[in-house]
């Protein structure tokens, strides 16, 4: 219902459609009918989302497989997937790949960029996920058409503390950069649940999924907040096309007033 209201201020909906699976990389379609009948009645772009993601969590073997396994593998999964989004009515794919070894990046561009090359040939985009700049470092932005999503959570647990306004600045300027004009989505900080941040987070919660995260967390911590927020205005002269989407929580309806 709230999709269906909100259509007019959209250009797409994504949602996960698709996952790698097990140590092969085998790819796992859940059809979603009746958001893609949405899509289609609201004239939005459906972009499914590709995870590596299973009930167990992350599977990082999944894509390590595509990354290093045989050529005729990798070729028969792009095509397979070509397929698939094609069968979907799609306009593309969002690759939402998490908790890949560094070591891996050389492989994983050149799956990238193959797969780039497949989909921009039959009028297709390519979406990335990305948790912090430097994984976008290797890439040539020519095979992205857009950043679907950028987890600043990561740029908080990576630091020895809270980082402060130009440090966060600096990575979401070089983000954008990258973009060269192309839409980026930073989400504000989605902290809790399975994902505590030491001197953020509240330790001890009887249930943390249903208790002070995400945007509720950043509400309950504006000093921590407003800072995100101060460094993602700078850095929004450097993109063409920033979309800030706030860490929300299921069924949550909020309207946030910054004090600058």
């Amino acid at each position: 219902r709230s999709l269906t209201r909100h259509a007019g201020q959209l250009t797409q909906v994504c949602t996960v459609m698709m996952r790698l699976m097990d140590v092969e990389g085998k790819l796992e379609v859940e059809p979603n009918e009746r958001l893609a009948r949405i899509a289609q009645l609201s004239g939005l772009k459906l972009v499914p989302v590709l995870s590596n993601t299973s009930d167990a969590g992350w599977e990082p073997e999944a894509v390590e497989y595509l990354a290093f396994g045989p050529e005729a593998h990798r070729q028969q999964f792009i095509q397979t997937l070509r397929g698939k989004l094609g069968e979907l009515g799609a306009a593309g794919v969002l690759i939402d790949f998490e908790q890949m070894d560094p070591a891996y990046q050389p492989q994983l561009t050149q799956f990238f960029t193959e797969l780039a090359q497949t989909l921009h040939a039959d009028g297709k985009e390519l979406w990335l996920t990305v948790p912090l700049s430097e994984d976008l470092a290797a890439l040539d932005p020519a095979i992205c058409d857009g950043i679907g999503l950028v987890r600043t959570e990561f740029l908080f647990e990576a630091s020895l503390g809270l980082p402060d306004e130009d440090t966060q600045y600096a990575i979401y300027r070089r983000i954008l950069e990258w973009a060269q004009g192309k839409p980026v989505t930073i989400r504000t900080l989605d902290a809790g649940g399975d994902k505590p941040i030491a001197g953020l987070t509240v330790d001890g919660e009887s249930n943390p999924f249903l208790g002070l995260r995400g945007i509720r967390l950043s509400l309950a911590r504006p000093e921590v907040f407003r800072v995100q927020l101060r460094a993602l205005a700078r850095a929004a002269v450097h993109g063409a096309d920033l979309d800030v989407d706030r860490a929300a929580l299921d069924g949550a309806s909020v309207e946030v007033v910054i004090e600058w």
